[in-house]
């Protein structure tokens, strides 16, 4: 395999892998605005009945959840930061053979 055909194959590979990362990312960050609106309207639903320990419990439930998912996110994208990091130190690599 020549070393435009390595690089070829690693454009293709990092192209991929970032549409899978930006996926990801996009569907966590999905996932947080849902909880985020179920639990607010949770909260108001206790709320207008008058009980403010359930609108309270929905609150604190809804922003655990929506941590969680922050979190994983925040993994994600250290994550995709590192593979790119490899990816690009080892494209440099690659390139660097190239030009001996």
């Amino acid at each position: 395999m020549s070393a435009s055909d390595i690089q070829a194959t690693m454009s293709t590979k990092i192209k991929v892998d970032q549409q899978e990362a930006a996926n990801q990312v996009e569907n966590l960050t999905n996932k947080f605005k849902d909880l985020t609106a179920q639990w607010k309207a949770e909260q108001a639903t206790a709320k207008a009945s008058g009980d403010s320990v359930g609108a309270a419990k929905a609150r604190y439930e809804g922003l655990s959840k929506a941590l969680e998912v922050q979190r994983q996110k925040v993994e994600q994208l250290n994550r995709q930061r590192k593979d790119q990091q490899w990816l690009v130190q080892n494209s440099a690599t690659v390139t660097k053979d190239q030009n001996r």
